[in-house]
C-alpha cells in the first residue's frame, strides 16, 4: 500500500479560514498524512491538528530565510523531505487557504511522475505573471517565447517523491540565485520558468485531471452538482481558488464536508 503526503504552510491564520481544506482532507483522506509547516496560528488549529494526527512543523525554524514566506516555504519543503522523504511514495504540495479536496488526488491516473497545475489563463493575457518572469530574469525574450503557454500554478503540485525533490530542488535554485527584490511574493515566476523554459512543458496537466485551478475560469463553466464542483462536464479532485467564484463559496460555505463540529 503506497504511503502518501499532502504538505502545506500557512501563517497568520485564525482557523476558519484553513478548516474548508483540512475538514476536506479529513473527509477524503484515504490513508494519505497531512503535515502543515505553520507559525502564529490559533489555538484551535493546533488544537484540531492534535485530535486528527495532523503533523504541525514549527516554521520558526527557517525565520532567518531572507525571501517572501511564498517564496521561502520551498526551502521548508526541501528540508522537511530530506529528512522524511524516505517515508513516502507520493507527495502533493498544496495552498491552504483557498484549495480543498473531492476526492484522493493521489487516486488519480497520470502519465508523468510529476503534475503541474494550470490556470484558465495563457502568461501572455496575464500581466502579473509577465511582470514576474521580467522581475526575476529580466528578459523580454523569456516572457515572449514562453508567453503562449497557459499560467502554470505555483500553488499545487502533485508527483513522486523523487520527482518532487527534484522540482523543489530546482525551486530553490531560482529562488536563491537570481537578482530580484527578495521581499517579494514572485515564486509562480520561477515555476514558470521551470515548466515552460526548462522542462518544455512536461508533466502539465493540460487536461485538469489533478487540480482545477479556477481563479481565471469563467464562471459560467463553474458549476456545482451533487456537492461536487465541475469545470464544464470535467471533474478534479483538487480545487485551488474556490473564495472567487460565488457558486462554489455558497458550497463550501452551506455543505458539512468543509466543517470540523466543535
Amino acid at each position: 500500500m503506497s504511503h502518501d503526503l499532502v504538505l502545506g504552510f500557512c501563517a497568520n491564520y485564525t482557523f476558519d479560514k484553513v478548516e474548508p481544506f483540512i475538514a476536506s482532507f479529513l473527509h477524503y483522506r484515504a490513508g494519505t498524512e497531512l503535515c502543515l509547516i505553520a507559525t502564529n496560528m490559533d489555538e484551535r488549529f493546533h488544537q484540531i491538528a492534535s485530535q486528527h494526527g495532523i503533523r504541525v512543523v514549527d516554521a520558526t525554524r527557517w525565520a532567518d530565510l531572507p525571501y517572501h514566506m511564498q517564496n521561502g516555504r520551498f526551502f521548508m519543503y526541501r528540508d522537511f523531505l530530506a529528512e522524511n522523504g524516505h517515508r513516502y511514495d507520493r507527495v502533493m504540495v498544496s495552498d491552504i487557504r483557498d484549495a480543498f479536496f473531492q476526492g484522493d488526488p493521489f487516486n488519480t491516473w497520470f502519465p508523468h511522475d510529476i503534475c503541474f497545475a494550470l490556470e484558465d489563463t495563457r502568461i501572455a493575457a496575464e500581466p502579473l505573471n509577465q511582470q514576474w518572469l521580467r522581475d526575476i530574469y529580466h528578459s523580454e525574450g523569456l516572457v515572449q517565447a514562453i508567453g503562449h503557454n497557459p499560467v502554470c500554478c505555483s500553488g499545487t503540485t502533485l508527483g513522486t517523491t523523487a520527482a518532487m525533490i527534484r522540482y523543489i530542488d530546482d525551486m530553490c535554485r531560482e529562488i536563491g540565485g537570481r537578482d530580484y527584490d527578495y521581499s517579494r511574493p514572485n515564486d509562480q515566476g520561477m515555476h514558470n520558468y521551470i515548466l515552460w523554459h526548462e522542462r518544455r512543458g512536461e508533466g502539465a496537466d493540460w487536461d485538469d485531471r489533478v487540480v482545477q485551478t479556477v481563479g481565471c475560469t469563467p464562471d459560467w463553466k463553474v458549476r456545482v452538482e451533487r456537492g461536487l464542483v465541475l469545470i464544464g462536464e470535467l471533474y478534479a479532485p483538487v480545487i485551488h481558488q474556490w473564495d472567487r467564484k460565488p457558486v462554489i463559496c455558497d458550497l463550501v460555505a452551506t455543505s458539512p464536508v468543509f466543517r470540523i463540529p466543535a
